[in-house]
């Protein structure tokens, strides 16, 4: 679900990261020769994984609306870009910190009714500029913090950018508290170092170079 961007900017957005090139290409339409053997293994990749991603045309800016479209599509994951652009009253944007406490427990309820994991992105507030985010700098943070399972705050300094675990009900999980990846906006990539790869379960030989991952 896609309150911040236009619903067909979506999937694109999403080919670009995975396969990697620069999403301006769509619009361009300016495809060099290695471009097009990327796409054929994003193509091959995708019927591989059979995945399939439904973005709806149209935001969801209550709680209502988002059970409507579980309702309609049957996902297995729901992921909302904006939250904190969604009310009670599905009239957009939160006013205050009841209405946003008030998507907040919808959501969660919402969520255990349905039996679905909801992934939501929500704002840091003014506090946070030029800071690492944590609890005290999170938009409407006693409604978001109240009701998630986890969250992950994303500080990005330069080319890096790190992540943050901030809250868990699980306690420490596989990134532990904290992870570091380098993001590159001209290609649309995200790699990680050698170092954040050896905690991950995907790992290579000796002769994979931190480009290669």
């Amino acid at each position: 679900i896609s309150n911040e961007n236009a619903s067909h900017n979506v999937v694109p957005k999403l080919d670009s990261i995975f396969a990697g090139w620069n999403p301006i290409k769509y619009r361009t339409r300016e495809w060099t020769d290695f471009d097009k053997e990327k796409i054929k293994v994003l193509q091959h990749i995708l019927k591989i994984v059979g995945v399939t991603i439904i973005v709806p045309e149209s935001p969801a800016l209550s709680v209502s609306n988002v059970a409507s479209l579980i309702e309609e599509h049957k996902p297995d994951i729901v992921a909302i870009d904006g939250v904190y652009l969604m009310s009670e009253q599905g009239v957009g944007g939160s006013r205050d910190w009841k209405d946003a406490a008030a998507v907040s427990s919808g959501l969660k309820r919402l969520a255990r009714k349905v039996g679905l994991p909801i992934i939501g992105v929500i704002q840091a507030n003014k506090d946070a500029e030029g800071e690492n985010v944590g609890r005290a700098s999170i938009a409407h943070s006693d409604a978001y913090l109240q009701d998630a399972d986890a969250i992950i705050s994303i500080n990005k300094i330069g080319d890096e950018t790190t992540g943050q675990v901030i809250k868990s009900r699980w306690g420490s999980i596989s990134f532990q508290d904290f992870f570091n990846y380098v993001t590159n906006f001209e290609n649309m990539l995200i790699t990680v170092s050698r170092k954040e790869a050896s905690k991950l379960i995907v790992t290579g030989g000796d002769d994979w170079d931190d480009e290669s991952l």
